[in-house]
């Protein structure tokens, strides 16, 4: 009988990105066994006494998945020899086999998004000292090169002492607000992470700047938990960390059994852009257009019709249809249902919700008639979009 390996998982346990990657471990050693994992944490907590080399000394572990983000770390393990796969990319002169989203295609696909949001000025904010997001500022600039547009950019390594992937709501620098506020509106930004989405956010609200019409802000990673309950809603690019987990216990399994190491680092595909308030805006130059949307978007949950827009716009029927049309070739009523369905979407996506509680909070009169409009939109019904995008296929 095979002997049971001992895996030792180093993360940073607060980290969505390391939650993410541990059930993809999981899912790999619940349908493969044969692994007893020992979760080491390498934040510093002052509540436990040995730190995260001495932990692996004493433990001696057949193998190592990590997200290496302290130098000593990286150095400790090559000098114990352990097979180790490294999920970070802060340390690339360790030259551990190594898995990571692909970074310079969320940087793609954020300056995608942006650009369909019809707007000519772009920014990006992160820390240039880590590699992961010079990367993405790498595909966000280069899309936008492309499409014949520049970037301005702010790096928080500038700040470093008051501003350190803090995910503190309230973190923003004064820095950080002042140049939000000189750039040109309306503008879309992309935080090199979702805690980065928060800081812009918390700028603009300290600036009274609005979100999405003046700024559209965008996150990486779409940390649910931070995603939803940011105001407004951050929108976010879903990178693959289930995925990123399952193939790194594969690879881990592998070395362990004498197999030899990837001669380049391993790079998981990204899930998309998961569309929420925070970028839910097209730039359109007209005051009346703007305002209506902007109705139409708080109010998805309220069930309204084209009459409560037109009693809170002061233009007639006629005259706001053909400036709908004309900035957005679709007219109000489209608008009403796109924006319903769109909230639905992110429902089925992120939340448990039954069918009839979640009609209900994207404004549909009964579950009968979301199913109805959603798979007329979407070609399938919201049960199967739920469990498409909700399951990652571990083949």
């Amino acid at each position: 009988m095979a002997r049971t390996k001992v895996v030792a998982l180093l993360f940073g346990l607060f980290s969505n990105y390391a939650k993410g990657a541990l059930r993809g471990i999981s899912s790999w050693v619940a349908l493969t066994g044969g692994w007893k994992c020992v979760l080491v944490n390498t934040l510093p907590t002052p509540s436990i006494s040995l730190d995260p080399i001495t932990v692996l000394k004493r433990q001696q572990p057949d193998g190592v998945i990590a997200a290496i983000t302290e130098k000593e770390i990286a150095h400790a393990l090559r000098e114990m020899a352990i097979p180790t796969v490294d999920i970070c990319d802060w340390h690339p002169q360790y030259r551990f086999p190594r898995l990571q989203p692909d970074d310079v295609a969320v940087g793609r696909m954020a300056a995608q998004h942006l650009l369909e949001c019809h707007l000519i000025h772009f920014g990006f904010y992160g820390d240039f000292r880590v590699t992961w997001c010079r990367r993405r500022f790498e595909g966000f600039s280069q899309v936008l090169r492309e499409a014949g547009f520049s970037c301005a950019r702010f790096d928080a390594a500038q700040y470093a002492s008051r501003d350190w992937i803090a995910a503190c709501w309230s973190s923003s620098t004064a820095e950080l607000q002042t140049w939000i506020t000189r750039l040109p509106k309306p503008v879309g930004i992309l935080g090199a992470s979702d805690q980065r989405g928060l800081h812009l956010l918390d700028a603009c609200s300290e600036r009274n700047i609005h979100v999405p019409e003046d700024v559209a802000i965008l996150g990486v990673d779409n940390d649910t938990l931070l995603c939803e309950l940011a105001q407004p809603p951050l929108s976010s690019v879903a990178t693959d960390t289930e995925r990123l987990g399952y193939e790194a216990a594969a690879l881990l399994d592998g070395l362990m059994r004498g197999a030899a190491a990837p001669c380049q680092t391993i790079l998981i595909a990204n899930r998309g852009v998961v569309t929420r308030q925070s970028t839910d805006m097209l730039a359109v130059g007209d005051p009346s257009v703007a305002a209506a949307l902007r109705f139409i978007r708080d109010s998805h949950g309220k069930g309204i019709s084209v009459g409560h827009v037109l009693a809170r716009i002061p233009e007639s029927r006629r005259t706001l249809e053909r400036r709908f049309r004309q900035w957005l070739n679709r007219g109000i009523q489209e608008e009403i249902r796109r924006v319903r369905l769109e909230r639905a979407a992110q429902l089925l996506r992120d939340t448990d919700l039954p069918l009839k509680a979640l009609a209900t909070r994207a404004g549909f009169s009964s579950a009968t008639r979301l199913s109805k409009a959603f798979h007329r939109v979407f070609d399938r019904p919201p049960r199967a979009y739920r469990m498409a995008f909700r399951i990652t296929k571990m083949d």
